[in-house]
This record gives structure tokens, sequence and C-alpha cells, in this order.
């Protein structure tokens, strides 16, 4: 590893631990609505499902200035081992700039 990727995980670590997220969390995708609108997706860094689901719950999303508060959170799952259950929040997933 190269000095500049040790720099940028020692930053990543020392983000998460400003935020209070254990360096050994989870990347959650979660399935949100604002307004009943279509699926967005928001990306989720937590401990586990329950404070993912609490993170997304919490959000705002949108490209509009301080964004759209989520008003519904369908699903979380662990991003790169399970899918949704609803196929169309699987599509929305694989078109979102990761």
């Amino acid at each position: 590893m190269t000095s500049e990727g040790i720099a940028r995980c020692l930053l990543f670590v020392a983000a998460m631990a400003q935020l209070d997220i254990p360096a050994w969390a989870a990347d959650f995708a979660c399935d949100v609505r604002h307004d009943g609108s279509k699926p967005s997706i928001l990306l989720v860094s937590a401990a586990d499902r329950g404070h993912a689901l609490l993170i997304a719950a919490r959000a705002r999303i949108g490209n509009v200035p301080g964004g759209l508060p989520v008003s519904e959170v369908r699903e979380c799952i662990l991003r790169h081992r399970e899918k949704f259950v609803d196929p169309q929040a699987n599509q929305t997933l694989q078109r979102t700039p990761l």
C-alpha cells in the first residue's frame, strides 16, 4: 500500500471515530422514499442493520439545498451481499454511482 493509501485509510478511520461509527461498520444500501416518490438509494455505514435503518430515517436526500427529509425507509441491505426484495430498488442500486 502506498503512503497515500495509508493516509486515506487513517483519515477514514479518524472520520468514523469522530462520527462515533466503529471502524468495523458494514456498508448498507437503504431503499428510501421522500413523499412517496420513486425509490432512492441511500448508502450508509453502520454497526448493524438496526442502526442503518435509524440513520436512513433521519437522512435528507435529493438535489435541493438542504435535501428533502426521508419519509419512508423500506429496507436496508448489506451492500455487497444481499438484494432488495423490491426489484425496482435493485435496478436503482445498480444505476447508482458508487
